[in-house]
């Protein structure tokens, strides 16, 4: 089972909501919304049930051979159809992919970039990450002393994957997560700028929690925007979506790749 997680990047993609079918998978740390392919339906565990069934006669989904779990990380809790951030289970949907029995997951993401040297348009698949702003854990016990970081090997089989597929990708690069839901202060970039290279606010919570589960994890970044008061353009929320709708065939091509590498 191959897992993906996705926000901004894929917020109003079709990919994977067209043909699948929406879960509720229930967690120590609550319950959370899933979509499954077809290949991955018949593989549920008694902790998930159906909440919405793919209708007679609609589209197949387009990934319905390979045995996908997707989070559309801004909807995973019941309640509302969009959590900012700081509002994100984490937790859960890391014990739910546990659960499910997915072995390698790729998170994509939307990033600022702190440094002029990462413009939009940037894909990064970072080394690394700075998060010292809340400690998210799965465990309250022994189990949460990880050592934190991305899946190394799958990192690297997904770079050389990009790489051999002519995408041009940034490897050198430090992940920061800040607190959100706000974008951040000019001064607060330039500190920033000091500890990494691009910012947002999930990644790092989502890999140290894959690992303490289990789950191979690694992710794809999109620089979206430079972060506020560098590359001397304003920063609005409005030339930010539109960026976001700029680079969605780009995290699609590669979120199709993903699957039909890392799913078999």
């Amino acid at each position: 089972m191959f897992g993906i997680i996705a926000g901004t990047s894929l917020i109003q993609s079709s990919l994977f909501h067209t043909g699948m079918t929406k879960i509720l998978v229930t967690t120590d740390h609550g319950e959370v919304i899933l979509y499954v392919t077809p290949a991955a339906l018949a593989k549920l565990p008694e902790c998930a049930k159906v909440m919405e069934a793919c209708p007679e006669g609609s589209a197949p989904s387009p990934l319905a051979d390979y045995p996908i779990v997707f989070a559309q990380r801004h909807a995973v809790s019941v309640g509302r159809p969009y959590y900012q951030p700081h509002e994100i289970n984490a937790p859960a949907v890391a014990l739910a992919f546990q659960a499910l029995g997915v072995k390698k997951a790729i998170g994509f993401n939307s990033v600022g970039g702190v440094k002029d040297t990462f413009p939009p348009g940037t894909a990064c698949v970072p080394n690394d990450y700075f998060s010292p702003w809340g400690m998210a854990c799965v465990y309250n016990d022994r189990r949460g002393h990880i050592v934190p970081g991305y899946d190394e090997e799958l990192r690297k089989q997904f770079i050389d994957l990009l790489e051999k597929n002519n995408f041009k990708i940034r490897t050198d690069c430090v992940y920061i997560q800040t607190p959100g839901p706000r974008f951040e202060t000019p001064a607060e970039v330039r500190f920033l700028s000091n500890l990494g290279d691009i910012v947002g606010m999930t990644n790092a919570d989502e890999a140290s929690l894959m690992k303490e589960v289990g789950v191979a994890y690694t992710c794809i970044c999109m620089v979206d925007n430079f972060a506020n008061g560098v590359g001397g353009a304003e920063l609005t929320y409005q030339s930010f979506q539109a960026a976001v709708e700029s680079n969605r065939a780009t995290m699609e091509t590669v979120a199709r790749l993903a699957v039909e590498t890392f799913s078999k």
